[in-house]
């Protein structure tokens, strides 16, 4: 077949984080609904990140592989499932769609699995990561047996056949973006320098009948030419995706440890995510990478500005101006995220930059805020100092050189 073809506080804490993403945000009808589990958690993976700085797409957070073993193994990873995952087929079937991040499919119930599979065939999209999802034959051995896998076009039981796991025999390589492919998925990110990127620790991808490259992974494997990077494919009424690496290696982000090039790997995946669900990807990709950054940087800035706020309340200060300015800042941020809804990117960039201008101002006066008030902790504490200074000043000047207190000892006569 041709290649071308087609700790418990630990834990707490990271539920803490996970939460943000568990409830998706409905205020907009238009947006993406899309269910996201296997290694998400933020210390490995840049996903949530990338997709909270994402107006198009609201998101459901589920764990299900504890990469690491810090939050409980397994059972933990059940747990979350339990917990979270939908409870019925119609809950399931409204998600547009299902980015698996390697996850442990073994952790799942049979009828969630097919669950998934049922609405991909309906309508939805889908993405897998890493192939088969893993070298572990513990993790990749349930993916490769289960109904889901068949709606993806990497031929999993195939790969798992001939590579034992898929792993890179190399480790490193670069990707070359199929331009014939129907599609803008990647063809605007060349100009970008994507091909240029060095990745490191890939799959092997085997494409199923009808599937095709929408890139191509070169350095890797040496024998075997056009090993696809990124597989797509229509399967009945859905489509769906698979990389060859996992979205916490170097070709995409930096968590592994070594440095990455590629400053556009949000954008990709939101392109994938776009072509997956039938929407048309962007094709100029430089306002979009530049409000997504604004997006994120948001987000930033306004939990510094929270966390001034509240210090600042510590010390009694009023903080009813800052909390003005704050639902304003609020108000502009979901006008922009409105504007970039209706793909008006040029007025949700305008909108955006008063909102910058605005946050400016009111970190300023969160500043002046505390200033004011820490000013009144330094007169205090100087005040506190300075009377002390002089009481004990005094009570020595009192003692030593005025010598109020002193009496002379007086002189007695032995009897004789």
């Amino acid at each position: 077949m041709g290649y071308r073809s087609g700790s418990t506080a630990l834990r707490i804490a990271l539920l803490a984080v996970l939460v943000s993403g568990l409830t998706p945000n409905m205020c907009s009808a238009e947006r993406i609904q899309l269910l996201l589990t296997g290694q998400i958690e933020q210390n490995i993976n840049p996903l949530q990140g990338w997709l909270r700085g994402e107006p198009l797409i609201d998101y459901l957070a589920v764990p299900s592989r504890d990469l690491r073993n810090q939050l409980g193994g397994d059972e933990a990873m059940e747990r979350f499932i339990r917990i979270y995952f939908p409870r019925t087929y119609d809950d399931t079937r409204r998600f547009d769609f299902f980015l698996l991040n390697s996850p442990v499919t073994g952790l799942f119930e049979e009828k969630q699995l097919r669950w998934m599979y049922d609405a991909i065939t309906e309508g939805s999209g889908g993405l897998n990561t890493a192939s088969i999802m893993s070298q572990y034959v513990e993790v990749y051995g349930p993916w490769v047996n289960s109904v889901l896998q068949r709606a993806f076009p990497n031929d999993a039981p195939a790969v798992a056949r001939k590579m034992k796991g898929a792993t890179s025999a190399i480790g490193s390589f670069r990707i070359e973006v199929n331009e014939q492919f129907p599609e803008p998925v990647l063809t605007p990110f060349i100009k970008a320098g994507v091909e240029r990127y060095v990745g490191v620790d890939s799959r092997f991808i085997i494409l199923r009948d009808g599937a095709s490259a929408i890139a191509w992974q070169v350095g890797n494997f040496p024998g075997y030419q056009d090993v696809p990077f990124i597989a797509a494919w229509d399967y009945e009424e859905g489509r769906a995706l698979t990389t060859g690496d996992a979205f916490g290696h170097t070709f995409w982000s930096s968590y592994r440890g070594k440095e990455s090039d590629n400053l556009y790997a949000p954008d990709m995946l939101i392109n994938m995510i776009l072509y997956g669900v039938g929407l048309d990807p962007f094709e100029d990709i430089e306002l979009p990478h530049r409000l997504r950054s604004s997006f994120r940087q948001y987000r930033e800035r306004m939990g510094i500005l929270i966390s001034l706020k509240d210090f600042v309340e510590r010390f009694g200060a009023s903080s009813t101006r800052i909390d003005e300015r704050i639902s304003e800042l609020s108000e502009q941020l979901e006008e922009a995220s409105e504007l970039y809804l209706e793909m008006d990117m040029e007025g949700c960039e305008e909108v955006m930059d008063d909102l910058w201008v605005a946050m400016g101002e009111t970190e300023a006066l969160a500043v002046e805020l505390k200033n004011s008030a820490l000013m009144w902790v330094y007169l205090v504490e100087w005040l506190v100092t300075t009377s002390a200074l002089m009481i004990s000043g005094f009570v020595v000047w009192s003692l030593m050189v005025r010598r109020r207190l002193y009496r002379e000892a007086g002189t007695t006569k032995a009897k004789g």
